[in-house]
């Protein structure tokens, strides 16, 4: 269960682009008990993730994306009850994925 969020400190995150690491090939692999795998070749990683972390990453690898664009092609995959307190999870999501080293924040047009 993710902590409490602060809600300026989620706006923050999702006012920022997001983006992969750079040289990451990611290979995904779901199971059966909820999770998914995530293999990155690059450092040669394997992480246990969340559906909404492997589906951000998934989301990511097309193109950057602000942490808003992200909740906007996020919602409409979740149930109504879920999509409501949305924002201060994936931004603890981004955060989480950020300090494994999966993704990497920057300020919009940097």
């Amino acid at each position: 269960m993710p902590e409490t969020v602060d809600p300026e400190a989620a706006g923050t995150e999702l006012d920022r682009l997001w983006r992969i690491e750079p040289a990451q090939d990611l290979r995904f692999a779901g199971w059966d008990w909820g999770g998914v795998l995530v293999f990155a070749d690059g450092p040669g990683d394997t992480h246990q993730l969340s559906h909404l972390a492997a589906t951000v990453l998934q989301i990511l690898v097309d193109a950057p994306r602000s942490g808003h664009e992200l909740l906007t092609e996020l919602e409409p995959h979740l149930p109504p009850d879920e999509s409501a307190d949305l924002a201060p999870v994936l931004a603890e999501t981004l955060r989480g994925l950020q300090r494994i080293g999966l993704v990497r924040q920057s300020t919009p047009g940097a």
